[in-house]
């Protein structure tokens, strides 16, 4: 049996407000971020800009203007869903979601080419086929189970 739980977030126009400032600024600093990319690609030096140095340069943004924070808007967000779950008789579980799309949840290999697709994942190893999405999904249930049985 399948269940699926909506939670509609009815934000105040302060919070609309401050959630659409978040979304520009979020905005322009990806925008940025792929500028930087292609002139970087462009140049004759063949100079290469990898994602850890331009999330590093976020520090400095953020001492720059400190009152914009740039995750307020995603901290935010998770204390709306969080009352939001807790009125419904609910709880939101914290789960590391790195290499859930890429994890097989019937043999547990883990690999870049598993996900053969956006939408298509194949286990490498065990031959597992399935809906990338799905496996993401499944393998990020199982360790919110995980992490239940290790509070409790």
């Amino acid at each position: 049996m399948r269940r699926a739980y909506k939670f509609l977030l009815r934000p105040t126009s302060k919070q609309q407000q401050a959630l659409r400032e978040m979304l520009a600024d979020h905005r322009v600093l990806y925008n940025a971020a792929l500028q930087e990319r292609r002139d970087a690609y462009r140049h004759s030096s063949q100079t290469r800009i990898r994602y850890g140095d331009q999330s590093g340069q976020l520090k400095a943004i953020r001492a720059f203007d400190p009152d914009r924070q740039v995750d307020a808007g995603w901290g935010q967000f998770l204390a709306i869903l969080a009352n939001k779950a807790e009125s419904a008789g609910r709880r939101v579980i914290r789960v590391d979601a790195r290499n859930t799309s890429r994890t097989c949840p019937d043999c547990g290999h883990v690999a870049k080419h598993n996900r053969v697709s956006q939408a298509e994942f194949v286990c490498q190893h065990c031959g597992y086929i399935a809906n990338a999405d799905v496996v993401g999904s499944v393998n990020i249930l199982s360790r919110a189970g995980l992490v239940l049985s290790d509070t409790a």
